[in-house]
């Protein structure tokens, strides 16, 4: 009896101990790429419903965001904490260097354009990636964007294949609009169909009212823009109210990649023959995401 209770005893050392370590580790050097600073003061309300704060230091480009004492006493260290805090990261002074906009095409990448990567050179069955690799750029997009994981075009197909009914093919390696709904709520993104609204104003609305948007566009309802596509994936972000215009993630166009554009230009090409002509992104939810991606394994021109 007095040797069961000996085990026992050193079991529950052992249990303080590692809790012990635990709670010490809080706060501490481990920070996930991302160096602590000074207080942060609350801005305001966040596209969820929580709080966001100006974050005055982004990695370019990259969501490894700059946190530091924010309030109460709180310390977030990096991304993961500061969603479980409902921190909207997006919401701050350069949203913009936070948005990922991957290309897709084997020429950005072989010629060292930035967001370009070796996902470009991916060929199915002599169907090259970059001829139907314009949604899962969108999707990866937004899953790097609005989560605190990243992962590159080339695993977010590899991972549709799973979460979704999308089965390439050498004809149409292209992803419909269930699969890739139904792959980003996997992610733990709150994702939402529509069609093309009969006014300009309630597509407006849609894009205020969402973090982003990937739509289907088409030189064939309107030439303002595009001018040589049949129906390409687009991603847009960050509605400016003053001019009217988004953040375009172009993910077939290097030269117009991370440009902005009238929102007006997106309304007006809508393609009317898809199923839907746009899918809005609310929100994340860390407790959601079933794919926690552990980083990028492709080879890219990061910027």
């Amino acid at each position: 009896m007095n040797k069961h209770r000996y085990i026992f005893s050193i079991i529950v050392g052992i249990m303080i101990l590692i809790f012990a370590v635990f709670i010490s580790g809080k706060g501490g050097n481990e920070t996930n790429n991302v160096e602590a600073t000074g207080e942060i003061a609350p801005s305001g309300e966040s596209v969820s419903g929580g709080v966001y704060y100006e974050v005055p230091v982004v990695s370019s480009g990259l969501n490894k965001v700059v946190f530091g004492l924010l309030s109460d006493e709180t310390v977030f260290l990096n991304l993961k904490t500061a969603y479980e805090g409902e921190i909207d990261w997006l919401a701050k002074e350069n949203p913009e260097d936070s948005v990922y906009t991957f290309l897709q095409g084997p020429r950005a990448y072989s010629t060292g354009v930035t967001w370009g990567g070796e996902w470009c050179m991916f060929s199915l069955r002599g169907n090259s990636f970059g001829s139907f690799g314009c949604g899962l750029c969108c999707m990866a997009n937004i899953y790097d964007s609005m989560s605190p994981y990243e992962v590159d075009p080339l695993q977010m197909y590899e991972y549709a294949k799973v979460a979704s009914n999308y089965s390439p093919t050498s004809k149409t390696g292209a992803i419909g609009w269930t699969d890739m709904w139904k792959t980003l709520k996997t992610c733990g993104i709150d994702v939402r169909l529509a069609n093309k609204p009969e006014t300009y104003e309630e597509f407006r609305e849609d894009m205020k009212n969402s973090v982003s948007m990937v739509a289907v566009v088409s030189s064939t309802y309107s030439k303002e823009f595009w001018t040589d596509t049949s129906g390409h994936y687009i991603n847009i972000w960050l509605y400016n109210e003053e001019d009217e215009t988004v953040f375009l993630a172009e993910p077939g166009d290097p030269e117009n990649n991370r440009t902005r554009i009238p929102l007006v230009y997106v309304y007006n090409a809508l393609k009317l023959s898809s199923n839907y002509q746009y899918l809005r992104a609310v929100e994340y939810d860390e407790k959601k995401n079933e794919w926690k991606g552990d980083g990028m394994e492709a080879v890219w021109n990061s910027p």
